[in-house]
């Protein structure tokens, strides 16, 4: 939901391509360490706590944004490292929720694939009915209340994460590991690199997709509130019915022909956005968008699962992440700062750029991997 509350929030309440470019950063700034921090951290909690922890914090912080509006008291200074912080404990809470899926796999007897399939079709869910409700919230609630919301929408996670079973505890060398080695681990395994590369390039055009792109279409071009909600909850349509199949997809057809295949879809819904697009062309690129999206991400992390050291697999989880996510919050930097891409066309043509070449990457980085389902 943050995706649709925040930079609605930032656009209505100044009107500023700009300032929601510099708010959409500060949210995902934290992308660019979070993941060796979480890691770290899961490591020596334990994944259970630290996304718990993550969730309730993040809870507080989001209901603090549109209590400081209704104060007065609330200048962009002020909104940005809130949000920074907000954005970090999130993504932190993300990111440790999701190392909980090996265990759970070993102990249900799934394939990871299956799994990881799961875990994403499930977080697309949210990915889907957050929008979906945004767009219907956002009319009588308006931006303020919605934050409201959405904060209320973190407090649950942290309660239903509070409702599993813990992960066995990790074994000594987990915590003794440092935060680092993840990443070098990664760093050794020059393919894995490659992708990890290639994965930052997709990130960095969905957020400029989400976080600007959209919002800027729907505010100038289509000039709807709800227009918003209906574009991202087809992309997150998209993605969910993809994570859903991509388990199954991956048994008949390579998992390499799928990732190269996905990131090639990707690029197709990104052109059809170059024309000035109705709301129709819109929602059906960013549906189209999101197929290609959620088929990548259940294979990648599955490949991480089963790649990564036993003692080290959170931290290597993490490096993942990081490593995957690092492009993204200077992506949305960039477009803030340079004036040319505040129109709907050269940013639009930034994102075709960046997918077409995450697509040639990972092309060329699954030929030197043997098997990706092995």
């Amino acid at each position: 939901m943050s995706v649709v509350s925040v930079p609605w929030f930032v656009i209505a309440t100044t009107g500023h391509v700009r300032d929601t470019a510099f708010s959409g950063f500060a949210l995902i700034l934290p992308l660019t360490f979070a993941g060796l921090v979480a890691g770290r951290q899961a490591a020596v909690w334990g994944p259970r706590r630290t996304a718990i922890v993550a969730d309730a914090a993040a809870a507080v912080l989001t209901a603090v944004v549109p209590a400081a509006h209704a104060a007065g008291c609330l200048p962009l200074a002020a909104l940005l490292p809130l949000l920074f912080v907000t954005g970090f404990v999130a993504i932190s809470g993300t990111y440790a929720a999701r190392t909980l899926v090996p265990t759970v796999a070993g102990a249900a007897g799934k394939r990871l694939e299956d799994a990881n399939s799961l875990y994403f079709g499930g977080q697309r869910a949210a990915v889907v009915c957050g929008p979906a409700i945004a767009a219907v919230l956002l009319p009588v609630l308006r931006p303020p209340g919605l934050l409201v919301f959405d904060a209320m929408t973190f407090a649950a996670s942290a309660l239903l994460i509070s409702r599993t079973p813990a992960p066995p505890a990790g074994g000594g060398g987990a915590r003794r590991a440092g935060w680092l080695d993840g990443l070098r681990w990664l760093l050794q395994k020059k393919a894995m690199a490659q992708l990890a590369a290639a994965s930052a390039l997709v990130n960095s055009a969905v957020r400029l997709m989400t976080i600007v792109l959209l919002p800027l279409i729907a505010h100038e071009v289509l000039r709807s509130d709800r227009a918003l909600g209906v574009m991202v909850t087809a992309f997150g349509l998209g993605l969910l019915l993809a994570a859903g199949a991509s388990g199954r997809i991956t048994r008949v057809v390579e998992a390499r022909v799928v990732l190269v295949g996905a990131q090639a879809l990707m690029a197709v819904g990104a052109v059809l956005l170059l024309p000035r697009p109705s709301l129709v062309v819109t929602t059906c690129a960013a549906a189209v968008m999101g197929l290609g999206g959620g088929l990548t991400a259940p294979i990648l992390f599955s490949l991480v699962d089963r790649l990564a050291p036993a003692d080290r697999h959170a931290q290597v989880a993490g490096a993942w992440q990081w490593a995957s996510a690092l492009g993204s919050p200077f992506a949305v930097l960039v477009v803030g700062v340079i004036p040319a891409a505040h129109s709907r066309a050269p940013l639009t043509a930034l994102v075709v750029a960046l997918i077409i070449v995450a697509a040639l990457s990972t092309a060329t980085a699954v030929t030197r991997l043997h098997d990706l389902s092995s």
